[in-house]
C-alpha cells in the first residue's frame, strides 16, 4: 500500500522544503479524487514538467500532448505515490521524462507517411539546399552523384581529380545532412 505524505512520520518529511510537503499533500488528495487539488497541482508543476518534456521532445505541439498524457497518468497513479520513495517533484518529473521518451520511441516506430504534403515538404527542403552546392566543382560532383557518375570518370574527363571529387561529394552530403537536421529539429 502506498504511503501518503500525511501517513509518513514527521521526521521523514523534515528535510523536505515547504513546496515538497505541499505537493505531497496535493498528491495525497488527488489520490482520493480531489479535483481542486489536482488543479492546484497542475498550476504549481506544469511549467516545470513542460520544460522537462520539451527538452526531450522539441516539437512544442507534441510536448503539449505529452504533458496532457503525463497529467492523465498522474491523476490515475496519484494514490500510488510513496513519499518514502521520492519527493513529489522527482516522482512527477520521472513520469514526464518517461512519457516524453515513450513518445519519441512511438514516433520513430511509426512508418513515414508519404502523403502529398510530406513529399512537397521534402522537395522544398531539397530545393532550398540546392543553392548552397550549385556552383563550381561542388555542383559537378553533386550532379555526378545524381547521375551515378564515378569519381574516376570525373577525373578521366579532366573535371576533377579523383580525391577532390570524393572530398567534394563528402562535403556536399554533409551540408545536405546538416540542412535536413536543421529543418527536422526546427533550429
Amino acid at each position: 500500500m502506498a504511503k501518503s505524505a500525511s501517513a509518513m512520520p514527521a521526521a521523514a518529511l523534515d528535510h523536505w522544503s515547504d513546496r515538497s510537503r505541499g505537493l505531497a499533500q496535493l498528491l495525497a488528495r488527488c489520490g482520493l479524487g480531489d479535483r481542486a487539488a489536482f488543479a492546484t497541482l497542475y498550476t504549481q508543476t506544469s511549467a516545470h514538467l513542460y520544460a522537462v518534456v520539451l527538452r526531450i521532445n522539441r516539437d512544442r505541439a507534441q510536448a503539449e500532448d505529452v504533458l496532457q498524457e503525463v497529467y492523465v497518468n498522474v491523476w490515475r497513479a496519484a494514490q500510488g505515490f510513496d513519499a518514502a520513495q521520492s519527493q513529489p517533484l522527482t516522482w512527477l518529473t520521472r513520469i514526464a521524462r518517461n512519457r516524453a521518451i515513450d513518445s519519441l520511441r512511438r514516433a520513430q516506430a511509426q512508418p513515414q507517411v508519404n502523403t502529398p504534403l510530406a513529399i512537397q515538404r521534402a522537395r522544398s527542403r531539397a530545393c532550398a539546399a540546392r543553392p548552397s552546392i550549385s556552383s563550381g566543382p561542388a555542383a559537378l560532383s553533386a550532379s555526378a552523384s545524381y547521375t551515378s557518375c564515378s569519381s574516376s570518370s570525373l577525373e578521366a574527363k579532366g573535371v576533377l581529380t579523383c580525391g577532390c571529387a570524393w572530398a567534394r561529394r563528402r562535403l556536399s552530403i554533409a551540408r545536405l545532412r546538416a540542412m535536413r537536421v536543421s529543418h527536422v529539429s526546427g533550429w
